[in-house]
């Protein structure tokens, strides 16, 4: 017996983290609530016993400026059982499709906490089941999603005032239920290619109502209330070794249920990233991604995305110091509105073992002929006021 019990012990591996943010942002537009003094928290736990693994992650802020950016979420909680070559998965997640270094479109499934940043919010665990299939080089994943979850929007004093921040909105009178009670489902292969070495690839098919594609609609009362479109997606992510490059494509084609067809797009980025070694042991990186949306008509767009005719440039430089700091800037320029454009700055740094400083700033400027009409909700004219500076001090425990 006591054998057993000691075995059962060896058999079970367990981790705990923690880790909470203090963090204080300033607006660089003069209004009463120009300042958001916030605590953030994420608990972390993994264990295993035999072949079956659970994982849990918490991510929680609460904001003593303004009640309504406070939020508790369960971004993990995933049950995990090896059978064979095959794992079997249900619980909740964030699915981590992100590729790109600027806003990554192919990623449609996560909902987002929307004042939490411009080109990566934070984004809300869903519910699901997986099934997956793992070879050498060959990845098969399917996934069930049972219940669609909403985005977090920002309350009436935020100055991040976009209901749809680096989402899509379409308006429109349709009073058809646009229900978000669907199958909803991801096919997802991944695969490394011997034809051509370091080709690797990932090709989602994925059938659900899109939390980031909300519009707004009049029902049965003639009141507006958002609703969310029934969406096909298919996409192709692709990355390439090029000499001491990384060059990367993602090709989107969207397609829209009920009368919303005439919004049906496709999304084509290219990009790539290039390291540099200016000084031994310290890397710079830098950035290109060029995003191009075609739809039926220039209005639709303008409707349709935030990236239309956009580049992202940005530069990512490391340092050799037992501190690991680190320095990003980004900046995404608008081809169309040359006047038009989003720049940010971030930089962190370990104080300690257990203590790390976090710097963030974002300038943002709009163009007066972006807004052709009241309806573009794309455009930064509606983000000019929401500049900050964001200091935080990060704890590990």
């Amino acid at each position: 017996m006591k054998v057993c019990f000691l075995l059962l012990i060896i058999a079970i591996k367990s981790s705990f983290a923690s880790e909470y943010n203090a963090s204080v942002k300033y607006f660089n537009e003069q209004q009463a609530d120009q300042e958001f003094h916030s605590v953030n928290g994420l608990l972390e736990y993994k264990t295993s016993i035999l072949k079956t693994q659970f994982d849990l992650k918490l991510n929680t802020r609460a904001d003593f400026t303004e009640s309504e950016r406070n939020y508790f979420d369960l971004q993990n909680a995933k049950l995990s059982k090896d059978i064979n070559d095959f794992t079997l998965s249900f619980g909740q997640r964030i699915f981590d499709l992100k590729k790109l270094e600027g806003p990554d479109q192919i990623d449609v499934l996560n909902p987002v906490i929307l004042d939490t940043g411009f080109i990566n919010p934070v984004k809300k665990g869903v519910p699901f089941f997986e099934l997956s299939y793992i070879g050498e080089k060959h990845e098969f994943i399917i996934n069930y999603l049972p219940v669609f979850v909403n985005n977090n929007y920002p309350g009436d004093s935020s100055q991040i005032i976009l209901p749809n921040t680096f989402q899509e909105v379409i308006y429109t009178e349709d009073n058809q239920d646009h229900s978000s009670n669907i199958d909803q489902y991801v096919f997802q292969f991944n695969s490394g290619w011997d034809f051509l070495e370091g080709l690797e690839t990932q090709f989602f098919l994925v059938r659900h109502v899109a939390p980031r594609f909300p519009f707004a609609a009049l029902n049965s009362k003639y009141e507006i209330e958002l609703r969310y479109l029934k969406t096909s997606m298919v996409a192709l992510n692709a990355t390439l070794p090029f000499s001491s490059w990384i060059l990367k494509n993602q090709f989107i084609a969207k397609r829209f249920e009920h009368s919303f067809s005439e919004y049906d797009h496709n999304i084509n980025v290219i990009g790539a990233e290039i390291p540099f070694y200016f000084i031994e042991n310290q890397e710079t990186t830098f950035f290109l991604e060029y995003t191009k949306v075609n739809a039926s008509s220039d209005m639709h767009v303008e409707e349709l995305n935030f990236m239309q005719n956009d580049l992202f440039l940005g530069v990512r430089q490391t340092f050799s110091s037992q501190y690991a700091p680190e320095l990003k800037i980004g900046g995404i320029l608008d081809l169309d509105y040359p006047g038009e454009h989003l720049l940010t700055a971030e930089y962190e740094q370990r104080l300690s073992d257990f203590t790390k400083l976090q710097v963030e700033i974002v300038v943002i400027d709009g163009n007066e002929k972006s807004m052709k009409n009241d309806l573009n909700l794309n455009s930064l004219n509606h983000l000019k006021n929401a500049d900050y500076l964001k200091m935080g001090l990060q704890f590990f425990f």
